[in-house]
């Protein structure tokens, strides 16, 4: 009873206190202005992520089939030894991955300007897609480029990479 009637006691006094209204209505006045802060950083990101983060990414309706035998086909031309090889299934494993994005509706001419439209959580490797997308400009641009099986079988993997998150190839 003892711990009931000082607890009371405690509470009328803080009830009545200047300082404790004060403190409270200043808790107050800052729990609103954190709550209209994070509405507005929550608004701001939302701009950019909130079709994604709330609906989810589509992704276009191509059966498997198609592109599953193209990338076998990549495949089978990064395992020989022959660097013609090598650019074909560069560039090959990249018109792939650039039909992909022209039926997702992406905007651009090239494959380089439809990824120079994306955010990072569009595509998870963005900017190695990015950086492998140069290098097939440079086979494309140069016939005397040369690229060795590893590069090669590095940059088709990328572009690979992205064709697994459209879930085109498994």
């Amino acid at each position: 009873m003892e711990i009931v009637e000082v607890l009371e006691k405690m509470n009328s006094f803080l009830e009545q206190s200047f300082i404790f209204r004060s403190i409270k209505a200043l808790l107050g006045f800052y729990v609103v202005v954190i709550v209209i802060v994070l509405l507005g950083v929550l608004f701001r990101i939302g701009k950019t992520y909130w079709v994604v983060l709330v609906a989810g990414q589509e992704f276009p309706s191509v059966t498997k089939g198609k592109f599953q035998k193209r990338w076998d086909r990549v495949q089978s031309l990064i395992m020989t030894e022959d660097s013609m090889n090598f650019k074909i299934a560069i560039l090959e494993s990249a018109q792939m991955l650039d039909e992909i994005l022209k039926i997702s509706q992406y905007s651009g001419d090239t494959l380089g300007d439809k990824l120079n439209g994306m955010i990072d959580v569009q595509l998870r490797n963005l900017e190695q897609v990015k950086e492998a997308n140069k290098i097939k400009n440079k086979v494309v641009q140069d016939g005397g480029f040369d690229v060795s099986k590893e590069e090669a079988r590095k940059i088709v993997e990328i572009f690979g990479d992205s064709l697994r998150f459209f879930e085109v190839i498994d």
